[in-house]
């Protein structure tokens, strides 16, 4: 399987044909998605030592019980599904975050004006890309790598 920088690497690479998206798209918002969906929530979480984990810093720990449930290139490799869990699992933690700084008296206002379903949409569909980028290099590798070991 490919290493944490030619996943980056093929990944950057390609960001330039992600964001030749057509209409309704905001290509600026897909690309922050495709960038967070390579750089920040890859498959690869579910490697605590990975480089995406290690990006995430002393936040990394947020990841620890995520990489503990979801064994390397199962759920987390799984088209759609992988993505979903990961988003999820950021909205819970995130959701509880938000939840003790409203018992200790700061409110955050979490309905930005100006914010449209498109711009959401669209960043969703960079994390996807990236994501859908990611598992198919790892499948086009193993893939080789079988071929040329028979």
């Amino acid at each position: 399987m490919p290493s944490g920088k030619v996943h980056d690497a093929v990944n950057l690479a390609l960001l330039p044909f992600a964001i030749l998206t057509p209409e309704p798209f905001e290509p600026l918002m897909l690309t922050a998605g495709y960038l967070v969906g390579t750089l920040l929530l890859s498959p690869d979480l579910d490697l605590s030592s990975s480089r995406v984990a290690m990006r995430w810093g002393l936040l990394r720990a947020i990841w620890l019980p995520y990489a503990k449930v979801a064994a390397h290139r199962r759920i987390s490799h799984v088209p759609i599904v992988g993505l979903t869990v990961r988003m999820t699992y950021i909205c819970i933690f995130v959701g509880l975050v938000l939840a003790l700084l409203t018992v200790c008296g700061i409110k955050i206002d979490l309905n930005p004006k100006g914010m449209l379903l498109r711009h959401a949409f669209s960043f969703a569909l960079g994390m996807f890309i990236a994501d859908t980028l990611h598992i198919a290099l790892d499948v086009l590798v193993s893939s080789a790598k079988k071929l040329m070991s028979k």
